[in-house]
Order: structure tokens, then C-alpha cells, then sequence
């Protein structure tokens, strides 16, 4: 029966000597012949033999043994096998046993294992390293475009309310004072006091449109739905050249605030650009949850029938100096999360599609 013993007690020598009690053993060129014994049997020896077989490299050897064992060891342990049993045979060394120590063979199954464990888990390894640095570097840009995004409608939340407290206040108290002033001023003047009265009235309307269009007030409180609509019908006041269609679905409170606001930008920035360059007879606007409630998704749509553009293919980088309504899009679309395309051609028109999930805020 083979050793059972966690280390194998290995004899060499390299040739037939008489020097009891040492027991024979043959070292070839390309087999190691080994008797060994278990720890603790004292003398007596089983016939266990160890076959260099087959190099694996220059760093492994496969050895094995009559009872059907198989074992890859160090190549450098054999050397200092073979270093020792010369020596023992030549007298030079009266040690009569070298230690293998199981620890460090392995099964060939196992090794076969290990290697293929090893092959296979390697490129996952730098896949994943890759994969985490990629989703950290994407993450901090999306927090920056976030952080950008939220200072800036900071800022304009600060200077829509500068302008309803301070100049629109101001005028209201001007035309007040022109009112008064018209009580006792003769017909000349009163013709002169009510255009200034008129002038005055027409900057405080324009400076409220320029206020809401920073701040849309009934976004928070009543959704993107209305805030679409009052601001339709403040463009088409602007533009009386431009039909605007309207097709949305009541969101609600269906949104978050942060969605509901880059929409509502998107929006507005894709019907400004519009007006401004494409020279549209049209534009719909078209808002879409889709039939879950609540809704997993939402579809903002905005196409014109104007003159239409080559498309950049990254829609982050400005085409032109001082164009950057796609890049504001864009920014506003990756601050939470969007989905944006923008399809359009010379002569075409333009579609712009911003697809974006939706909380689990339930609907209104």
C-alpha cells in the first residue's frame, strides 16, 4: 500500500553501494527512481517509485508513481533530489532521507484546474478593473454635469427673482405714479403720460415672460404639461408666423423635479433654436408617459418642418462658435439620465427625442 503520511520520506542513490542500512535506489538520466517509506515505519521500506515522465516547461515536472498517482513538482526540487542522492552515494553526506513535502505537489487533475481557473479569471479580473474605473470616471462626469446643471438653474431661479422684486416692482410703482400724474396734467400731457403709462405696461409684461422663461412657475406646483402649455403660448405670441401643435399627456406629479426641468429646457431650447434658424411653418410638441402607473418611462418629442441641419456626431461638441443648443440639450439630457437624438437633414426638418426613466412618484 502506498504512504499515507502528509510528507513522503524519499531515498536516492545513484548507484548499487554497500552501505548498510541504506536502501538502493537508481538515478537515470530521464527517471528518478525512488524507495521511500512512511513517516515513523523506521527502516523498512515500500517499493515507491517516482518517473520523471514529461517536463512541463521549465518550471514544472510531472511525476508518477506504479500505485496511479500523478504529481507536478518544482523542476528545482528534483535537482536538489539528485544533488543529494550523488552525494549519499559518494559517502560525502551520511543523510539517508530527502523530504518531499506534499505541499507543494498537486494533483493533475488539479493542476489542470487551477490553470484553466486562472487562464479564464484573468481577462475578467482586468475586465472588471477596467469595467469600475470606467463607471467611476462616468459617474464623476455625470456628477459634475449635474453639479453645472443645478447651478446654473440656481442661478436663474436668483435672477427671476430679482427681476419680479426689483424692475417689474419698480415699473408697476412708475405706472402708479403716471396715474396720479395724469389727474391733473391737461390733455397734451395726458396723451404723453398714458403712451409712457403703455411703455411701461409692455416692459413688465416682457420682463415677466423673461422671468418665467428663467423660472416657469407652474412647473413645480403643476407639472410639465403646464408649463409646456403657458410656455407655447407665450412663443406663439412671439412668433405669430409659427403654428404650434400641442399633444401631451397630464403628468402631474408623475416626474421629478430635476426631470420635469431638463424637459422642460429641452423644450424650450429645440423650439427657440426653431424659430431662430430652421424658419419652421410648424412645430408639435409631443409629451408621452407610457400606460403603467405609474409610468416607467416618458417621451418628450419636439419636430419642426424648417429648414433643418447636418447633424454632429457628438452632439456634445458645438459645430459653430456661439451655437450650443445642442450641447445645452445634451448636457441637460445627461444631468438625469436621458436618452436624447436629434434626427434631421437639410431641407428636412428636425425631430429631437428625449426618452427618460421615471420615478416611482405615483400620478396625481
Amino acid at each position: 500500500m502506498p504512504p499515507t503520511a502528509p510528507l513522503v520520506l524519499a531515498l536516492a542513490v545513484l548507484q548499487s553501494v554497500a552501505l548498510p542500512p541504506r536502501t538502493e535506489a537508481v538515478l537515470y538520466e530521464d527517471t528518478l527512481v525512488v524507495d521511500s517509506v512512511g513517516l515513523g515505519d523506521g527502516p523498512s521500506a515500500w517499493p515507491y517509485r517516482l518517473e520523471r515522465t514529461a517536463p512541463l516547461g521549465d518550471t514544472w515536472v510531472r511525476l508518477d508513481d506504479p500505485f496511479g498517482g500523478t504529481y507536478f513538482a518544482p523542476s528545482t526540487m528534483l535537482a536538489a533530489l539528485a544533488e543529494q542522492a550523488v552525494a549519499y552515494a559518494e559517502g560525502r553526506d551520511a543523510k539517508s532521507v530527502l523530504f518531499l513535502p506534499r505541499a507543494l505537489t498537486f494533483s493533475a487533475v488539479a493542476f489542470v484546474v487551477v490553470g484553466l481557473v486562472a487562464a479564464g479569471a484573468l481577462p475578467f479580473v482586468l475586465y472588471r478593473r477596467r469595467y469600475r474605473h470606467e463607471r467611476a470616471r462616468r459617474e464623476a462626469a455625470e456628477a459634475a454635469r449635474r453639479h453645472l446643471a443645478e447651478g446654473r438653474e440656481a442661478e436663474r431661479l436668483r435672477t427671476a427673482q430679482d427681476l419680479h422684486d426689483g424692475p417689474v416692482q419698480d415699473l408697476h410703482a412708475l405706472r402708479m405714479g403716471l396715474a396720479l400724474l395724469a389727474r391733473t396734467a391737461d390733455d397734451g400731457q395726458r396723451v404723453a403720460i398714458a403712451e409712457a403709462s403703455a411703455e411701461a405696461r409692455r416692459v413688465v409684461d416682457e420682463l415677466r415672460h423673461v422671468a418665467e422663461d428663467l423660472r416657469p412657475p407652474t412647473l413645480g406646483p403643476f407639472g410639465l404639461a403646464a408649463a409646456l402649455r403657458a410656455f407655447a403660448r407665450r412663443f406663439a405670441e412671439r412668433h405669430p408666423g409659427v403654428d404650434v401643435a400641442l399633444d401631451l399627456d397630464d403628468d402631474g406629479q408623475a416626474l421629478a423635479e430635476p426631470v420635469r426641468l431638463a424637459l422642460f429646457r429641452i423644450a424650450q431650447e429645440a423650439m427657440t433654436n426653431a424659430a431662430k434658424h430652421a424658419g419652421p411653418a410648424q412645430i408639435s410638441v409631443t409629451l408621452r408617459l407610457n400606460g403603467e402607473r405609474p409610468p416607467k418611462t416618458a417621451l418628450l418629442e419636439v419636430a419642426d418642418d424648417g429648414a433643418g441641419y447636418a447633424v454632429p456626431v457628438d452632439l456634445a461638441v458645438p459645430t459653430e462658435p456661439g451655437h450650443y443648443g445642442l450641447v445645452g440639450m445634451a448636457e441637460r439630457a445627461d444631468a438625469v439620465g436621458a436618452a436624447l437624438a436629434v434626427e434631421s437633414r437639410p431641407g428636412a426638418g428636425t425631430r429631437v427625442r428625449a426618452t427618460v426613466p421615471v420615478g416611482t412618484v405615483p400620478l396625481s
